[in-house]
C-alpha cells in the first residue's frame, strides 16, 4: 500500500522571539471544505541562551517541515542564520514541535511547508 499523496502548503510566520511563545499552522482550509493543512499542537519557542543576548539581533531563519499522514515530523533549516550556535538552538526547539497531519477530503495526508522563524533580541 502506498502512502497518501503529499500536499505542499504555503508558508506562515511563527513568532519565535526570546520570550514570546510560538505558534504555527499550515492551514489551507477552504470554506465549507474538509481540506486542512498540518496544525501545530505543540510548538515551544527557541530558548535563546544568555551568551547570545549580548548584542541586539534581528534575524529570520526559514524552516522546512514535512509532516506525514501518521504525524511524524522532520524539520531542516533551509535558510539558517549566520550564527551557527543560534541555528542549533532553533533546530533544538523545532525538533520538539508536534503537528496533527494535513487532511484532504477528511483523510490524513503527507504535507510539506516552509515556516519563517524570526528571532529578535533587544
Amino acid at each position: 500500500m502506498s502512502p497518501p499523496p503529499t500536499s505542499t502548503t504555503p508558508s506562515n510566520s511563527a513568532g519565535a522571539k526570546t520570550s514570546a511563545a510560538s505558534s504555527a499552522s499550515a492551514n489551507t482550509s477552504s470554506l465549507g471544505g474538509d481540506d486542512l493543512g498540518a496544525q501545530a499542537i505543540y510548538a515551544p519557542p527557541p530558548q535563546i541562551p544568555d551568551d547570545l543576548r549580548d548584542e541586539p539581533l534581528s534575524v529570520v531563519a526559514v524552516a522546512h517541515f514535512v509532516v506525514t499522514y501518521a504525524g511524524a515530523v522532520t524539520v531542516t533549516l533551509t535558510t539558517p542564520t549566520e550564527i551557527p550556535r543560534l541555528n542549533e538552538v532553533i533546530l533544538d526547539a523545532l525538533h520538539q514541535w508536534r503537528f496533527t497531519p494535513a487532511k484532504k477530503n477528511g483523510v490524513a495526508i503527507n504535507s510539506a511547508f516552509d515556516l519563517q522563524i524570526p528571532i529578535s533580541i533587544q
